[in-house]
């Protein structure tokens, strides 16, 4: 197994990137503020009806609300 350290990565690679976070529960909380605090340009993607709409604009995330498709696709 490799372990990361800092020294390890090169964040200035991310930060002319826009980057979604898909969801705000205990992982989408935590790593879009970890995120927008390293100074990344920050999304995240919300159901219209999500109780999380509230905790990311109280954060001051910018967020989008997004519907799943009415009918599955289907693949041929």
């Amino acid at each position: 197994m490799r372990v990361f350290y800092d020294k390890d990565v090169e964040p200035a690679a991310l930060r002319s990137r826009k980057i979604a976070v898909i969801g705000y529960g205990s992982q989408g909380f935590a790593q879009a503020n970890n995120l927008r605090e390293s100074g990344h340009q920050v999304t995240v993607g919300l159901r219209p009806e999500s109780s999380s709409v509230a905790k990311a604009a109280a954060a001051e995330l910018t967020f989008c609300r997004w519907r799943r498709p009415r009918q599955r696709p289907t693949w041929s």
